[in-house]
């Protein structure tokens, strides 16, 4: 192995260990801001990069939480599980990244916001249906028989409003609005909290 290949391989350690930390200050931050107020944790913070095989890994980060009366939530999505962007699969998510300009492999996106369930207890629901509800802000692995969202109306730092035909499987996210970012643009502790700042006025 040359060592510019070794070197390549510690900056892409380095990436992906830099956006774990971003998302470990930001539920730092989300945890000191609400020590005296009503939090309860109803998924994660869980995620990161993993590798499931020789040909699927992805890098993904979760927070949902209950604060106030209201279920917010973080998502971090660095890089997409292959599997869900395979042939005809996602095709909401991939209009999104043509949309917004970004690679569909490595989108570098944060999204946060607010889960508004009109059936589903998400609190007590199992583990993949909520974070399948991070992934359908971004139509990731939603279907195309399903419509949430036109995939047009996407942008940065816009608010963004999706919502499941009543009637629809509780599997699909019921109900969110939510902002979205480029992770690059997020680059020091004041850009943090003011991710933070407004998510807990939401």
């Amino acid at each position: 192995m040359t060592p510019e290949t070794v070197d390549a391989l510690k900056e892409v350690d380095r990436f992906h260990k830099n956006c774990r930390l971003l998302f470990n200050d930001m539920v730092a931050s989300i945890e000191q801001k609400t020590l005296t107020d009503r939090r309860t944790n109803v998924l994660g913070p869980e995620g990161g990069y993993e590798v499931y095989s020789a040909n699927i890994s992805e890098h993904r980060d979760g927070f949902i939480f209950d604060h106030n009366g209201r279920l917010r939530f973080v998502f971090m999505l660095v890089k997409t599980r292959e599997e869900y962007i395979t042939s005809d699969k996602s095709p909401g998510f991939k209009a999104i990244c043509r949309v917004l300009n970004i690679d569909v492999v490595f989108p570098f996106l944060l999204v946060t916001g607010i889960f508004e369930p009109r059936s589903v207890d998400l609190a007590s629901s199992s583990i993949y249906l909520r974070r399948h509800w991070l992934e359908s802000t971004v139509l990731l692995n939603v279907p195309d028989t399903l419509y949430l969202v036109d995939p047009s109306t996407y942008g940065f730092d816009r608010v963004i409003t999706i919502m499941s035909p009543t009637g629809t499987n509780s599997w699909e996210c019921e109900q969110a609005l939510f902002k979205i970012r480029q992770l690059t643009d997020i680059t020091n502790s004041d850009g943090v909290e003011t991710v933070v700042d407004e998510l807990l006025k939401l």
